[in-house]
């Protein structure tokens, strides 16, 4: 064997190899190190446009929305959008059980259902003349009826009110 000394030209680097073994590591671990930040980028978008698409299924227009008062207080109905139709002639309210009507008379607040008749050319205001309190809590539904001449239903709005104990 010859010594090293004796070799004409550059003397090769006894530690070339390992240098290259390193290089092609590091590039090795470069592309994994890309596909994991590829792979949580793309799962992080999927996630996004899967929460997107379900907060457009669940509006807030669809979630359970209760207007809420204490029991034996009185309310006024106030409307959600007032019907701007020239046919309605009569506004009529229905309550649930557990709920009445705040009215002087006492044959009347026992009523479930009381019509309102509009004068003619009369818009229908956004609070209507009713006021009424509900007897025991929980969630009660209030119907609203808008009736022509004949007394046929041409809209019909639903609200529902949550009634507490005032105590608790």
């Amino acid at each position: 064997m010859k010594d090293i000394k004796d070799l004409k030209g550059p003397i090769p680097d006894p530690y070339f190899a390992y240098r290259i073994q390193a290089l092609h590591a590091e590039r090795l671990n470069r592309k994994k190190i890309l596909f994991w930040q590829v792979l949580s980028g793309l799962s992080t978008a999927v996630a996004l446009l899967a929460l997107f698409f379900n907060i457009e299924k669940i509006s807030p227009s669809k979630l359970p929305h209760y207007a809420s008062a204490p029991v034996n207080k009185a309310m006024v109905i106030q409307l959600e959008q007032v019907p701007d139709l020239p046919q309605i002639v009569y506004v009529s309210l229905e309550i649930d059980e557990g709920m009445a009507f705040e009215i002087g008379d006492a044959n009347l607040s026992l009523k479930k259902e009381i019509t309102l008749a509009l004068e003619e050319g009369q818009s229908i205001p956004a609070r209507l003349p009713f006021v009424i309190k509900a007897l025991s809590s929980g969630v009660k539904t209030v119907r609203i009826k808008f009736l022509d001449a004949d007394l046929n239903v041409v809209k019909e709005e639903t609200q529902r009110l949550k009634f507490f104990d005032s105590k608790t």
